[in-house]
């Protein structure tokens, strides 16, 4: 509960580490054990275990709320139904240097890719992974940029 702010609307929200968008924490003895969803984790914390195949849904669509009131389990398929009735989902993802964990621009993108320089020398210099770098020269990310 030390990583928990409740706010007026009700929710309990997860101020701890996050991945995109939800809280995460890690279960087990060890910090390497294995890490979960702060909203999944919350509920077998307060309401009990969550069966094999089941998502913990939100009832406030708030993704960093942990607050036991606002959780309830679904299947998948009813989690994408709920998202879709809200009107929560995406019709055309962000791409490129528009999505929000981006961390290059398309100019960028484009000098990599006419770049002569070894993939460590060039993730070097963009504060990169070798792998951002791979995967942007061989088409797998950046895939719009032609």
């Amino acid at each position: 509960m030390r990583r928990v702010t409740p706010v007026p609307t009700g929710c309990w929200l997860w101020n701890g580490n996050q991945a995109s968008g939800y809280g995460r924490v890690y279960a087990g003895p060890d910090r390497d054990t294995r890490h979960l969803l702060a909203h999944r984790a919350a509920y077998q914390e307060f309401i009990g275990d969550v069966p094999n195949g089941m998502d913990v849904l939100h009832i406030c669509d708030v993704p960093l709320c942990v607050n036991p009131a606002h959780l309830f389990l679904g299947t998948h398929r009813e989690n994408m139904a709920d998202m879709i009735a809200k009107g929560r989902q995406r019709l055309n993802p962000a791409k490129g240097a528009d999505h929000p964990e981006a961390k290059l621009t398309e100019n960028e993108v484009r000098n990599i890719r006419r770049s002569t320089a070894t993939q460590a020398a060039i993730a070097a210099e963009y504060g990169v992974a070798r792998t951002t770098v791979s995967a942007i020269r061989r088409g797998i990310t950046w895939k719009h940029l032609k």
